[in-house]
């Protein structure tokens, strides 16, 4: 019976496939952004079109993808990582999960400012962009921000609601808006209580 399921698991996800290519070519990568907030499988989709996803990562379903431009090569995530739902990831620049690291439900990961074709371009505002990295072992809590430009430092907790504008030091506790540091850890610290 387990062997029959496999097979029609694997036959529904070409029938899906076939289907995801149409829209890609019909919609392009607009299209598919859609597919990905209605699809049961996520990662299917997001490695379909150019995501690299480690062994053992799980995304869940209801993640948004902004500002791809034709793929989502831009998106790079490690082993054992989870993108929880809800999540808002923007692909204008790289997005880099290290292995471990929980994007958390709602939390928004953006690569880029634009004011588009307001009257702030011509006063000066520039389009500014930036690649995220989040290192090993990295927990974004709900509704946490992290902005264009930014790496999160092994081993550190962004609590809920952050928003993140500058690079964290590794086992950091941020906080707040704008996010500062709440505690550190030393990575001893964080050894002896793993073994206890």
């Amino acid at each position: 019976m387990e062997f029959l399921r496999t097979i029609a698991r694997k036959i529904s996800r070409i029938i899906y496939g076939v289907y995801l290519d149409y829209v890609y070519y019909r919609y392009g990568i607009e299209g598919i952004n859609r597919e990905l907030l209605k699809t049961k499988i996520p990662d299917f989709v997001l490695v379909k079109f150019g995501a690299s996803i480690g062994e053992g990562t799980i995304v869940y379903h209801n993640i948004s993808v902004h500002a791809a431009v034709k793929d989502y090569s831009n998106l790079i995530v490690g082993k054992d990582c989870r993108i929880l739902r809800g999540g808002f990831i923007d692909l204008t620049e790289k997005v880099v999960l290290e292995d471990t690291s929980i994007i958390g439900i709602n939390v928004s990961i953006i690569t880029h400012m634009n004011v588009g074709e307001s009257e702030l371009r011509n006063n000066g505002y520039p389009n500014v962009t930036g690649p995220v990295c989040l290192k090993k072992g990295v927990v974004t809590c709900t509704g946490s921000i992290i902005t264009h430009g930014v790496t999160i430092g092994e081993h550190s907790i962004v609590g809920a609601g952050a928003l993140v504008s500058r690079n964290v030091e590794p086992n950091s506790v941020m906080m707040g808006n704008p996010a500062r540091p709440l505690k550190y850890f030393r990575s001893q610290d964080r050894i002896q209580s793993e073994s206890k």
